[in-house]
């Protein structure tokens, strides 16, 4: 079903649209998405906090970092996104967005995990 824009002209002569009469429309695609990206922020957030629960590992991946700062990194890069999402899917759209956030998602996972998971996949 389409819907006419209607528009009106206003004292300058430039035409002005009437949004009172526009609905918006949401695609049931958008719901798959959101729950890609609540799923990503699960994910995310287990991640990150797994470190937390064992040091040690990290620490040993990363010798002279410590596991705290890699929370406040996350924790800060979390907020700052925020701010940003918004601007990001009005941009490039919802579907680019969350590929793009599961791109970083997946590069930060193996930055975190260090050149050591690589032993095994190498040896095989």
């Amino acid at each position: 079903r389409t819907m006419r824009l209607h528009a009106a002209k206003n004292k300058g002569g430039e035409i002005e649209p009437d949004y009172s009469n526009l609905q918006p429309q949401v695609y049931p695609q958008r719901w798959v998405q959101l729950a890609y990206l609540s799923l990503l922020a699960l994910l995310s957030d287990w991640i990150c906090f797994s470190i937390a629960a064992s040091p040690s590992t990290f620490e040993a991946a990363y010798p002279g970092h410590s596991a705290a700062s890699l929370i406040d990194i996350f924790l800060f890069t979390n907020v700052a996104s925020c701010f940003l999402v918004t601007d990001v899917v009005a941009k490039f759209g919802l579907e680019v967005a969350i590929k793009g956030a599961a791109s970083l998602m997946t590069v930060g996972c193996l930055l975190r995990s260090g050149p050591s998971f690589l032993g095994p996949v190498v040896d095989a």
